[in-house]
């Protein structure tokens, strides 16, 4: 199964932190369309469209890989 299939929520960033992709899980999980991301930098993610409580759980898990 490939990450456009993957029910988790997956984006790639540049070395300077520019979301650079962005799969369907990502936009159906966030609520934002690869169109308004594409650019962006991951701190869109706490726009406050969603709790602090999903915000806090991305963040926990980003830090527990080390990515």
């Amino acid at each position: 199964m490939g990450i456009e299939r993957s029910n988790e929520a997956v984006f790639i960033t540049d070395i300077n932190g520019t979301i650079i992709y962005a799969n369907p899980a990502f936009e159906n999980i966030y609520g934002y369309s690869k169109e308004e991301v594409l650019g962006k930098t991951p701190r869109i993610l706490k726009s406050g469209v969603h709790s602090q409580e999903i915000y806090k759980q991305f963040w926990d898990t980003l830090f527990a890989r080390k990515l």
